[in-house]
Parts: C-alpha cells; structure tokens; sequence
C-alpha cells in the first residue's frame, strides 16, 4: 500500500467546499478583501453570506522552482486545517507566500496564520 493512500491520509484532505478555485474568486477577494501582511505571507479576506471558512493559496516562480511551491501549500494546507475551527464561518482566506516562505517551518506557518486569525476583523464590527 503506497503512503497517498493510508487511511491516516485520507481523512486530512481539504474538502472542495473548504477550497477557492476560480481566479474570478481570487481577483475579487483581492481587489474587494481586506489585507493582512505577516513575514511569510500576504492575506486577503473577505466574508461570504454563508458556508465554511474557505481557503485559497498562490505561490508565484518567485517562492521557488515547483518543489519549493507545492511545498508551502501543502504547509499552508496543513496549517489552514489546524485552525480552522476559529475562523468565522463565511470567511473567505487568499494566501500569498512571499519569495522567502520556503524557509519557513509548519510551526512558523501555523504561527503565522494563528497571526491572521487574531488580526481578521469580523463584518458585523467594521
């Protein structure tokens, strides 16, 4: 049995509903969204009428060759995953990992985004 299809695997994919996949998406979050800037990261956020806290992540040739890319989305999946139960439901997150993320931990990520959490300003305060 190869390791992509462990049972403990299986269960921590990120489900489509959880997902941004359309660039429309991506532009508007961005150009309508509030921003957030960290040391690994640029975070764009925008709140949705309903449905789950969604995730959305770019990683430009600037992060890295694609090794170096795919491998902070797959930290920033992971991360994402750990806190998402404190995010405000309707949140809608785009993730942009600057040219130095690839350096970071999944500790540093983590941090990172707890950072974001604590930053996003809910719809009904503004």
């Amino acid at each position: 049995m190869s390791s992509l299809t462990t049972p403990s695997l299986l269960g921590s994919r990120l489900p489509k509903a959880e997902r941004i996949r359309k660039r429309p998406d991506f532009v508007r979050i961005q150009s309508e969204g509030r921003k957030v800037i960290t040391k690994h990261l640029l975070a764009f956020y925008l709140f949705a009428d309903e449905g789950p806290a969604r995730l959305g992540i770019t990683a430009s040739r600037k992060v890295g060759c694609a090794v170096e890319r795919n491998r902070v989305k797959r930290l920033l999946r992971e991360a994402f995953r750990h806190g998402k139960q404190e995010l405000p439901h309707g949140l809608l997150l785009v993730l942009i990992a600057k040219p130095h993320a690839p350096s970071a931990t999944l500790r540093e990520l983590c941090d990172e985004l707890a950072e974001v959490r604590r930053r996003i300003r809910s719809p009904l305060l503004a």
